[in-house]
């Protein structure tokens, strides 16, 4: 932990510096109170020791002392050690991969938990720092391992990417290195290796090290109604599987004995000593060689093994024990048990919705109501400056169950304009736009093209042409072609299409709301000599109040310069907030003070693409305003916001 520390403090002290000659940028997270958590609790894993003397032959006794031990003292360790050989039974395994696998391996979704601009943008920061865990399905089994155990510890490796506060791993802890206080507080104990000196502190000396806040993800589940030292599922397990391990034995030892064939031999009855030794040797050599040689007066019989019945009792015994666990685990026994005709098939399939289903989405309910407590929360707390300062609600994840999938859309569907594009890229997997995206606009397919040229003449409407116009809608929509170049493209290679259904064609591809005021007017024809060049403002200057295209607001200029616009949103809840936008993206995405002359359908056209941006820039917070007697401090605020992310915006004093 030493070096990892020491270089996140010497960069939080530069940042420090660089900083602190500037009056009203504020500071993203203090960092150098976050860089402890960078490091492990957790020493290196050591091999399991294996206790012979334990675990060599297993009475119930044994089993009862270690249930109890771990109930009335919390020490857990052996507890913990016997589930993890209660794993190795092959249907018990089974059932815990029935239980858990649909949960750990499915795909997931975050939802806003509020309906804020904040919340949104909180929802999308978590689904991206969900995914970029390292082997994720591995984490959240080990986190749903406290179903079977009744609880589970992982430990969060917190890191500093510039200005966030980000997990770079999350480590899998056995249950076998927890104690547990009369509190029910876990401690990481470690086979001792973490208990300190009882003199000195009597609770860590015997329990181990405490736990500390936001490090570890810590679930308890309480499958069964008690404390969490005991409610795991296989405390109900413990009974059948240990029955049904000696079940087998004594089943193995029987199949020795009924399932040989068994040769007797027969003698006179004043067949002397030596002679009835020498027929035994020659009895026992039979099923090596399968010859002997005997005298005419010795008979000898070869008994086939008949002898079933105490192998079937053992049989049965391990069938109740596996149909123990199934309950226990699923619920029932139809869900997996189909009989030999198939005909409870039908029940067992309907009594999944009242058994196994309601327990997976419970099991799953339980676990992001965790990772949002222990993993979420923290890590928005960390990286609070991206929301100005203010916590957002906290997202809400739920697992995205196979069955609950939803069905595709039909092309007809599309076609009638029932589907919007969020539905789509949810069909297709990909991450929803959503309304600031033009995620609720009605989506439209490139193959439909030709019912989207309304006044094209009879050539243009041709097969040829409606494909090389679905053509250039699709490059549009995968994002291939710039908006500007897809309408001049458009007004060139049709000419008889007008200016407002080429905009329109490409306004509904890029998904991208235009105010009514930027769609092409009918205007007189100019001549067609008239030079590409747009007549839109493209410059901002200092006091100019600009529109934003997208929600209205109107935008006064307070500084241009560095490549960027500095800004103050008169509409805002905080109109002294300043904002910073590129030059580029300002001039694409505002309407300026004075609207443009008229132009020819050409210029039309390139201003109204102007107004088109192949992907929404995002905002960010520059500074609270400086003094309106000094220039602002624009290299020294580049140089901080330089280790932000682009679109991360910072709180105002």
């Amino acid at each position: 932990m030493g070096a990892g520390s020491d270089l996140l403090s010497r960069r939080a002290s530069k940042r420090a510096l660089d900083a602190s000659p500037i009056i009203g940028v504020p500071q993203p997270a203090p960092v150098l109170e976050l860089a402890s958590y960078a490091g492990r609790d957790a020493p290196p894993a050591t091999l399991t020791r294996w206790r012979g003397g334990q675990w060599g032959t297993l009475s119930w006794s044994d089993l009862l002392g270690i249930m109890q031990n771990a109930e009335i003292t919390g020490a857990t360790e052996d507890w913990a050690r016997l589930t993890r050989r209660m794993y190795q039974d092959a249907h018990l395994l089974a059932l815990r991969g029935t239980r858990l696998d649909p949960i750990s391996g499915a795909d997931f979704d975050v939802a806003p938990g509020g309906a804020s601009a904040i919340d949104a943008q909180a929802a999308r920061d978590v689904d991206l720092m969900l995914r970029s865990i390292p082997d994720l399905p591995t984490l959240l089994d080990a986190v749903l391992d406290a179903v079977f155990v009744g609880y589970s510890v992982q430990e969060i490796i917190w890191g500093v990417r510039g200005s966030w506060v980000w997990p770079e791993a999350i480590d899998v802890l056995e249950p076998h290195r927890f104690r547990f206080d009369r509190l029910i507080h876990p401690y990481l104990w470690d086979d001792g290796r973490l208990g300190g000196d009882i003199d000195a502190n009597m609770q860590i000396g015997l329990m181990g090290k405490p736990l500390r806040e936001n490090k570890f993800i810590v679930h308890m589940p309480r499958v069964i109604p008690d404390y969490a030292i005991s409610s795991g599922i296989l405390r109900s397990c413990v009974r059948p599987w240990w029955v049904k391990w000696q079940c087998v034995s004594y089943n193995l030892s029987g199949a020795e004995v009924s399932g040989n064939p068994r040769a007797i031999g027969f003698v006179p009855v004043d067949t002397p000593q030596p002679l009835r030794q020498n027929l035994f040797d020659d009895l026992q050599n039979l099923s090596a060689t399968g010859t002997m040689v005997v005298d005419e007066r010795v008979r000898v019989e070869i008994q086939n093994p008949s002898a079933q019945g105490a192998s079937s009792v053992w049989s049965s015994l391990q069938q109740w024990c596996d149909d123990s666990m199934t309950k226990a685990v699923l619920g029932s026994t139809l869900n997996t048990e189909v009989g030999a005709t198939g005909g409870n098939r039908a029940l067992g399939e309907s009594q999944a919705a009242t058994t196994i289903d309601p327990r997976i989405k419970k099991d799953s309910a339980s676990l992001w109501a965790t990772i949002a407590r222990d993993l979420i929360r923290p890590f928005l707390e960390f990286n609070i400056w991206r929301y100005g300062e203010r916590m957002p609600a906290l997202p809400v994840v739920s697992t995205r169950f196979a069955e609950e999938l939803s069905p595709k859309p039909s092309a007809e569907l599309i076609t009638v304009g029932g589907v919007t594009i969020d539905e789509l890229r949810a069909r297709d997997g990909l991450p929803e736009w959503g309304p600031e995206r033009g995620g609720n606009r009605v989506a439209r397919t490139a193959a439909d093209a030709a019912s989207m040229m309304p006044t094209a003449s009879q050539e243009d409407a041709s097969p040829v042409n409606v494909q090389a116009l679905a053509d250039i809608l699709s490059a549009v929509s995968e994002k291939k072609l710039a908006p500007q170049a897809a309408i001049i493209t458009i007004r060139n290679a049709f000419p008889s299409i007008s200016d407002a259904d080429a905009a329109s064609m490409v306004q509904a591809q890029a998904s991208i709301m235009l105010p009514s005021e930027l769609l092409p007017q009918p205007a007189a024809a100019a001549p067609a000599t008239t030079p590409l060049a747009t007549e839109y403002k493209t410059t901002p200057s200092v006091g100019e109040v600009w529109s934003d295209s997208q929600d209205g607001h109107r935008l006064e200029v307070k500084a241009v310069g560095g490549g960027h616009v500095y800004f103050a949103d008169l509409d805002d809840a905080n109109p002294q907030r300043q904002w910073r936008w590129t030059e580029q993206h300002f001039a694409e995405r505002c309407i300026p003070p004075a609207s443009p002359p008229s132009a020819s359908p050409e210029t039309a056209a390139a201003g109204i693409a102007g107004q088109l941006a192949m992907e929404p820039a995002q905002t960010t917070y520059a500074s609270g305003g400086a003094p309106a007697a000094s220039p602002f401090p624009w290299e020294m605020a580049d140089r901080i916001a330089s280790e932000m992310l682009e679109d991360t915006p910072t709180s105002t004093p």
